[in-house]
């Protein structure tokens, strides 16, 4: 009852301040304050300054990390000589380097082998007009590519794959880093690997789309696009779909419509957040789809009111009685 009290009136919620500090490993041992963590000492009584705030020190870099020790010996030992010295301890720092990629050409050999005890053709043989037993020759299956016949292996597939879509890198980007390699690579060919990547993969959608189905509830929502033609552009959709804490899926249509609704929401049946298009609306006639109001502002919960072009999900604040009581009392 107190997380519906929260929801329901979110202007009387304390909000917890946020923790200023920092999550990630790597970026707590890159702090440029190297301090041992010593505590403020205590102000004396003429002290008119605050107390200063305890320092925390440097956390130890990340153990995951691959170690490579690099060792720098002093010059006296390079002029005169190891044996002249004897060691009697190190001292050990560690930062934080990077190997810089490179492009690599894997050279796929498999050999021919012939069993020994199989017959060898000689002389005799060769005059005689039978036919002599072929030895049997035995070689390993060409390795499986992503793309049959294809020039990328699964590596530089995967690299392409995460500079345009996990990065946002356009295209002539893509190319002058692979030029810079040495290796000459059109945007156009990097657009039809990710093209049959993507029929490649089209089963694992497939397999998130239905486990998607089966959450609490979805929200869904279509953003405009423009989409570049040979005079001018046309208006598309990219549409959106969140089963939250599960997956983010997307589609593409060329209409905002009811059928592109249908398209994406084949078969399913439960609670729907989305806004107050009309394309949504004979989903909730029969009672399959339950459609779930949006908070927009305050206690209020109402359906959101349809904006062309925005992308912005309502948040979701459970108005349908089912879900409100199994989630919340």
């Amino acid at each position: 009852m107190q997380l519906l009290g929260m929801l329901l009136s979110p202007d009387e919620a304390e909000v917890a301040p946020e923790d200023d500090g920092l999550d990630d490993a790597l970026s707590d041992a890159l702090d440029e304050d190297d301090g041992a963590g010593d505590d403020a000492g205590d102000t004396g009584p003429g002290d008119t300054c605050a107390p200063r705030r305890p320092r925390r020190g440097r956390r130890k870099l990340p153990e995951a990390l691959p170690r490579v020790e690099v060792e720098v010996l002093p010059p006296e030992v390079l002029q005169e000589g190891l044996s002249s010295f004897r060691r009697i301890g190190e001292v050990v720092s560690e930062v934080v380097e990077r190997r810089p990629a490179s492009l690599v050409v894997a050279r796929i050999v498999r050999p021919k082998f012939a069993r020994k005890d199989d017959a060898v053709e000689t002389v005799e043989d060769q005059l005689s007009e039978e036919t002599p037993e072929v030895p049997t020759v035995v070689i390993a299956p060409p390795p499986e590519r992503p793309i049959e016949r294809g020039l990328a292996g699964p590596g530089l597939l995967a690299h392409t794959i995460v500079q345009r879509w996990q990065d946002h890198m356009p295209g002539n980007r893509q190319e002058g880093i692979y030029a810079r390699e040495g290796l000459v690579l059109s945007r156009q060919t990097i657009c039809s690997w990710h093209q049959q990547l993507a029929d490649l993969v089209e089963p694992l959608v497939e397999a998130m789309l239905a486990d998607a189905f089966r959450s609490p509830y979805l929200c869904v929502d279509a953003t405009g696009v423009l989409v570049q033609a040979s005079e001018q552009c046309q208006r598309a959709h990219f549409w959106v779909l969140v089963a939250p804490g599960r997956h983010v899926l997307y589609r593409f249509s060329h209409k905002h419509d009811s059928e592109a609704v249908d398209r994406l929401l084949a078969g399913y049946k439960g609670y729907l957040v989305s806004d107050a298009a009309t394309v949504y609306d004979h989903l909730f006639r029969d009672g399959a789809v339950v459609e779930v109001a949006c908070r927009v502002g305050g206690g209020v919960a109402a359906p959101a009111p349809h904006r062309p072009g925005r992308a912005g999900f309502p948040h979701p604040v459970p108005r349908a009685a089912g879900l409100l009581a199994s989630a919340y009392l």
